[in-house]
């Protein structure tokens, strides 16, 4: 009974993942000829965000030779990501993103406090706080 139950369970995993496909990588946030070092992991590891059908990547960077927080957008029907725009203008660290109705809530680590803004609905970040 013990291997009925194992080898059911074993074709119920195999057919699981058999549906996963997955598209070509795009690229987000190169320079080119530029050493970046791109640090990908977030607060919660919520560095990935989805509202009304657009993508929000965060991610902190050296490209300013300071750790800086930046966000790119993918549109519904587009192929590509945006070009970063800086979430802050001083020292950010560890960015999260949550797509909450047609908006994007981030938040960020800087001067050893806790940040958070929301974007517009349809217009990128505003860096007044």
């Amino acid at each position: 009974m013990r291997r009925a139950i194992l080898a059911l369970t074993c074709l119920a995993a195999c057919s699981a993942h058999a549906g996963w496909e997955f598209s070509s990588p795009v690229e987000v946030g190169a320079l080119p000829g530029k050493t970046v070092f791109h640090h990908l992991e977030s607060a919660n590891r919520k560095a990935l965000g989805e509202s009304a059908g657009r993508v929000a990547l965060v991610w902190e960077d050296n490209r300013a030779s300071n750790p800086r927080c930046w966000m790119a957008l993918r549109e519904p029907d587009s192929a590509a990501f945006s070009a970063p725009q800086a979430i802050t203008r001083g020292e950010c660290y560890e960015p999260v993103v949550q797509g909450v109705g047609d908006r994007f809530v981030l938040g960020w680590e800087e001067k050893g406090a806790v940040w958070i803004k929301a974007s517009d609905k349809r217009r990128a970040l505003k860096l007044n706080r």
